[in-house]
Formats: structure tokens, C-alpha cells, sequence
């Protein structure tokens, strides 16, 4: 009998001290006057692809394919003359860490001073150009015959190459080397860029809307809803599995095809099943099991689509798809970068 009298004392002050440590921290959100780190602690976000408390983000590690990228498009930036300012101080930065020989699972966490350099290196907008842009943006081609297709087409795609003109095409390509907006970072080791955080230059805009024109049947009056574009590391993979929001995909390919080594993958892999309507946001676009087993009862067939420079697929959004294999020559200037423009919504995006 004492036995189970201390054990069960000792059940409950265990629990009792878990309740205690509990209402402290409950506690520790309740200030008044002067702001506390306790506040921040409920607070999670996202940095440098790793969910964390907020309070935590100041010690961060850095992934390394992370800072390669930011350290070769600082490097280009000064071969062509067009570093100035923290640029130069970031790239000095950068260089202490990528002389060691690279390691795509290191992470870079130091402390003090040197982390906050690092980590201002890395997030500062160090050059945003905003060039002019004026003329014809989309390349020749027949968009009444296009649009026929993909109207008549099952699952709805459509490939078109020859997508840009050649200025469009220059100007999209120098911004997206240039311009230091790239500060999503994501698990497979590629970089991405969204509309609202700085990918939005004149050239983008016009394409945006020339499509729009172009495909009535297929665009019409939906509006633009986001458009991004990612950088590959090419040691790395890309994108997994997942379908987007959109009622309309417009996806094309920038980098030149002289860095596409395997000329039979490095595209975009479509299956031809739509997401469910009512799945969630983390059901169709996060790693949920679910979209395997969904395919497999729908004997999915898919299409591969290899990567040609200034190709572009128009698709269905809700169609299920993944980055092809990557085979990609290594340099800056030979990572794979695709331009996604999303139309309309289909699928609940919360």
C-alpha cells in the first residue's frame, strides 16, 4: 500500500509541476508596458524552409544551397559591374563560407555578430532593377489554333514553344539573374520568388496580360491570382508532387538549352487527374499521402513534357504534377528557372 501511495504522489506531482510550467508560459504572454520574448514563443514561422518559433529565428542555420545561390548571383553581379553598396559587404560575407569545399547538407548557424551578418547578407534586397519594357512580349505563334487544342484537349494542355519574343525572353532572363528577390528558400534546395515579394518587373506584367488576350476562351476574365518563379540547385531535385489553386496554369522555361544536358527530361511531369474540389490547401499542395494512393485508384496516366528553352505549358491548375528529373550543367547561369502564372481559382486555398 505505501508503494502505490508514493507512486501515485509521485504521478501527481509530476502533473501538478506540468500544469505550473504550463500557466507560466501562459503567464509569460501577459505583459503590460514592456515587450517580453514570451510573447513570441506561440508565434511560428517560416525561415529558410524550417518552421520554428519566432523567437527562435535569430539563431537560425542557413542551408548551404541557400547561400551557394545567393553567393553565385553576388558574384555574377559584380562580374557584370552592377554590385554596389551592401551588395559588395554581402558578397565579402558570403565568400567566407563558400571557400570550404561545398556541402549540400551543410548548415551554416554562427553565432553573435557573424549570424547577424549572415543573416543580413542574405535577406537584404541588394539590387532591384526596374527596367522599361515595350513592344510585343509573347513570340509567333497561331493562339487561335492553340486554343482550339487545349478547348478540345483531355486533361486540358497545351504546349506551346516559341513562347516569348526574343526581347521579352533577354529582359525575363537578365531580371531573374539579376535581381536579388529570391528569398524563399525550400526543402529540395531550389530558391523561389513570389509576386508580392518583389517578382513583378514590367516584362512580367505584359506577358500577364497578353495572355489574357491571346486565350479568351481559355483565360478570359480571370484574373492573375499569383505568379512566382524557382531557381534549381542542380545537385538537388525540384518540385514534388502537388496541384495549385488556379483555374489556369501558364508555366514556361527560361534558361538556355545548352544547359539542359539530358534533353528528354528536365520538364514538367502532368498526370491526368484533377485534385478533388474538396480537399484542403495541405491535401492537393503539401506531402500528404493522400495524392499517391489518389492517383493509383485512378490508374493517373502521366505525360512528360522535356525541358526545351522558352517552352511553355498551358494547364488545367488542378492537375496533378511534378518537376521531370533534372540533369542541368553546373553554374549560375545554367540553373533551370521556370515562370509560373496562376489564373482564376478552382481549389480552396486557405
Amino acid at each position: 500500500m505505501p508503494t502505490d501511495l508514493n507512486s501515485l504522489k509521485q504521478d501527481l506531482t509530476r502533473r501538478m509541476d506540468g500544469a505550473v510550467d504550463t500557466l507560466k508560459r501562459e503567464f509569460n504572454g501577459l505583459r503590460t508596458g514592456r515587450a517580453h520574448p514570451g510573447l513570441l514563443e506561440p508565434i511560428r514561422v517560416t525561415a529558410y524552409g524550417t518552421e520554428m518559433p519566432l523567437n527562435q529565428v535569430g539563431s537560425v542555420s542557413v542551408p548551404e544551397p541557400r547561400l551557394r545561390h545567393d553567393l553565385e548571383q553576388l558574384e555574377l553581379l559584380a562580374q557584370r559591374g552592377k554590385l554596389a553598396g551592401s551588395g559588395v559587404h554581402a558578397l565579402n560575407v558570403l565568400r567566407h563560407y563558400g571557400r570550404s569545399q561545398p556541402d549540400r547538407a551543410a548548415r551554416y548557424a554562427p553565432p553573435g555578430e557573424e549570424g547577424a551578418q549572415l543573416r543580413s547578407a542574405l535577406a537584404e534586397y541588394h539590387h532591384c532593377p526596374d527596367p522599361p519594357f515595350s513592344g510585343t512580349t509573347l513570340g509567333d505563334n497561331d493562339y487561335s489554333v492553340i486554343e482550339d487544342g487545349f478547348m478540345r484537349s483531355s486533361p486540358k494542355l497545351a504546349v506551346i514553344d516559341n513562347f516569348l519574343s526574343p526581347a521579352a525572353l533577354a529582359a525575363l532572363r537578365e531580371y531573374c539573374e539579376e535581381a536579388t528577390i529570391w528569398k524563399n528558400y525550400f526543402d529540395n534546395g531550389y530558391v523561389g520568388t513570389l509576386f508580392g515579394s518583389g517578382f513583378c518587373p514590367r516584362v512580367l506584367l505584359a506577358i500577364a496580360d497578353e495572355m489574357k488576350m491571346m486565350l479568351p476562351r481559355v483565360i478570359g476574365d480571370y484574373p492573375l491570382m499569383q505568379a512566382w518563379a524557382f531557381k534549381y540547385d542542380q545537385r538537388l531535385t525540384g518540385i514534388n508532387m502537388h496541384a495549385d489553386f488556379a483555374k489556369v496554369n501558364v508555366n514556361f522555361w527560361i534558361t538556355p538549352d545548352d544547359a539542359c544536358v539530358d534533353k528528354n527530361t528536365g520538364g514538367l511531369v502532368i498526370y491526368d487527374v484533377p485534385a478533388p474540389r474538396e480537399w484542403t490547401y495541405e491535401d492537393y499542395n503539401g506531402k500528404s499521402p493522400k495524392q499517391a494512393a489518389f492517383l493509383a485508384v485512378h490508374h493517373a496516366k502521366a505525360q512528360r513534357v522535356p525541358y526545351r528553352e522558352n517552352r511553355c505549358i498551358v494547364f488545367d491548375s488542378t492537375l496533378f504534377h511534378t518537376t521531370d528529373e533534372i540533369h542541368f550543367a553546373p553554374g549560375y547561369t545554367n540553373r533551370r528557372v521556370n515562370v509560373t502564372l496562376l489564373y482564376g481559382t478552382s481549389l480552396n486555398a486557405d
